[in-house]
């Protein structure tokens, strides 16, 4: 064997690592081009006023908190509308099991959201007075 000849030994473990890594370089396009769709539903769906989100009223963490939540929530639910089109485009469908794992979060998700709508409302309250008077 020549020392320019290629290794077949060698070589199709390498060229498998090749193959991988442009799977892996188009997964990330894709999920780039996944988040930049949902980023512009999410400013579709909201009321654009002098460039800043309209938001109900809302604390002022929460007031941090909310849009990135609203764009994770849309880029997520664009990327499972694309596993289930390649899914059906492909003929090929998604692990039950991990289906099932996908929505118990997705329902913990909306358990956390509905338990953040219960939790006291800070501005009813009111400090006790001089006169030692109880909360309001």
């Amino acid at each position: 064997m020549s020392p320019t000849a290629p290794n077949p030994i060698i070589d199709q473990p390498a060229l498998a690592l090749i193959r991988i890594a442009q799977q892996e370089d188009q997964s990330k396009a894709a999920l780039s081009d996944a988040v930049l769709q949902s980023a512009r539903a999410a400013l579709n769906t909201w009321q654009l006023q002098g460039g800043v989100l309209q938001l109900p009223p809302t604390s002022e963490r929460n007031r941090l908190l909310l849009p990135l939540l609203i764009g994770l929530l849309d880029a997520t639910q664009t990327v499972a509308a694309a596993v289930a089109d390649n899914a059906w485009d492909e003929s090929h469908p998604i692990d039950e099991q991990l289906a099932r794992d996908y929505a118990k979060q997705a329902l913990r998700i909306s358990n956390d959201l509905i338990n953040a709508t219960h939790c006291p409302d800070a501005r009813n309250w009111s400090l006790p007075s001089m006169t030692q008077k109880e909360l309001v």
